[in-house]
């Protein structure tokens, strides 16, 4: 303990306060409301700091791998959060197994044996953290605000699972629920797939693979998703760093799903692992095209994994790289003007529209996860509370 002790004493409190120091010396995003500067400062900085501590503990050998021990400490600090006691007097919440995929199910109590609108949520976290505990305080308040069964997926995360399991878990849970959803009391014609970042990629993923299999979805929606990992120069990527997710961390966790490891970060940032992709359909995805220059694909450059190479043109891992958008259900895209991945939702809104679905854009001037943010104690704010307003307008009308 002694030894503990100072190691914290020497090491671990003046990093702590270097850390806080250049955190208040950063530049606020202008525009960014005053009442959302307190989530973003303390939840950025506690992230950081578990980050720093989940390192510190692997590289000495404690615990697992270093995004294992972050994802535990806020698995931790999930379960000393207040509870909404309003939103679980009014829900029946029960954890359990679909498709063997553990899910917490959100069950309002007031529908007794009627059926109704069936939510499936899927969490953000880079496809490497996260986790249904942590995302309670929001899904819980949106299954009791839109009075709807809502069904949180615990899906596998990286870099122990690397791509396609989180895709597979996805899937397999919404196909079964097209199938038995009446059981856990949800109209099968009235299943959305829903979830932010990492999770909207998931969600929209899922809606893709279940259009070619001709199985009918409601309704997705897609909170600030992440999209693509083929071009990291895009405007968003460049201008638009946050202290909860900026351009390297988006680079790092898309190097994580596919790989397990770290090692494509410089790689992805340069846009090295997708050059042979250049003047290509896939660039005209994401909005570069010169149809006078377009050709078929040239060889890879040296020394890029097959994963990489595979996922960047595999809609399961890359919507926007699907050939095709059409028959996609009808779909809500949110986005956040402070946020390194605002442009892969205003990219799939427009081949959306160009394919002939039905588009609602919302943009609002917040930043990357700020429905998990604000809907923690303490950091509630005007703008997570219009934007529940809005998401539960949607799911209503559906």
């Amino acid at each position: 303990m002694a030894n503990f002790l100072l190691i914290f004493g020497w090491i671990v409190v003046p990093v702590i306060s270097i850390i806080l120091t250049w955190y208040y010396s950063q530049e606020i995003p202008k525009g960014l409301p005053d009442d959302q500067l307190t989530g973003l400062l303390v939840s950025s900085f506690g992230l950081d700091t578990l980050r720093f501590l989940a390192y510190t503990a692997t590289f000495i050998g404690m615990g697992k791998s270093a995004l294992e021990n972050l994802n535990g400490e806020l698995q931790r600090l999930s379960s000393v959060l207040p509870k909404d006691e309003e939103s679980e007097k009014y829900l029946e919440i029960q954890d359990g197994k679909i498709a063997n995929i553990p899910v917490r199910i959100y069950k309002p109590k007031i529908h007794g044996n009627k059926m109704t609108t069936g939510v499936v949520y899927f969490h953000g976290g880079g496809f490497t953290i996260g986790s249904v505990d942590q995302f309670h305080p929001f899904t819980s308040r949106l299954a009791k605000e839109a009075n709807v069964v809502l069904v949180a997926v615990e899906y596998r995360l990286a870099p122990k699972h690397t791509f396609p399991a989180q895709f597979h878990d996805a899937y397999a849970v919404v196909k079964t629920l097209l199938a038995t959803g009446g059981k856990y009391g949800i109209d099968t014609n009235r299943i959305i797939v829903a979830g932010d970042s990492a999770g909207g990629n998931l969600a929209a993923a899922v809606a893709l693979k279940l259009r070619d299999e001709d199985k009918h979805l409601a309704a997705e929606i897609l909170i600030y998703p992440t999209l693509q990992f083929m071009d990291f120069s895009l405007p968003s990527f460049q201008n638009h760093d946050t202290r909860l997710l900026s351009l390297r961390q988006a680079a790092e966790y898309w190097s994580y799903y596919m790989t397990g490891t770290p090692n494509m970060v410089a790689s992805f940032l340069a846009n090295n692992h997708s050059r042979h992709l250049r003047n290509t359909k896939y660039s005209s995805y994401i909005g570069i095209d010169d149809k006078g220059k377009r050709s078929l694909p040239k060889k890879p450059s040296d020394g890029i994994p097959v994963a990489v190479l595979d996922g960047l043109v595999d809609y399961r891992a890359s919507p926007l790289m699907a050939e095709s958008l059409k028959g996609l259900p009808k779909t809500l895209i949110i986005t956040c003007e402070f946020d390194v991945l605002k442009d892969d939702g205003l990219l799939y809104r427009a081949r959306l529209l160009d394919a002939g679905v039905k588009v609602t854009h919302l943009n609002y001037m917040s930043y990357h996860a700020f429905l998990l943010v604000q809907a923690l104690p303490y950091f509630e704010t005007e703008e997570l509370n219009q934007a529940l307003r809005d998401i539960v307008d949607y799911v209503k009308g559906v």
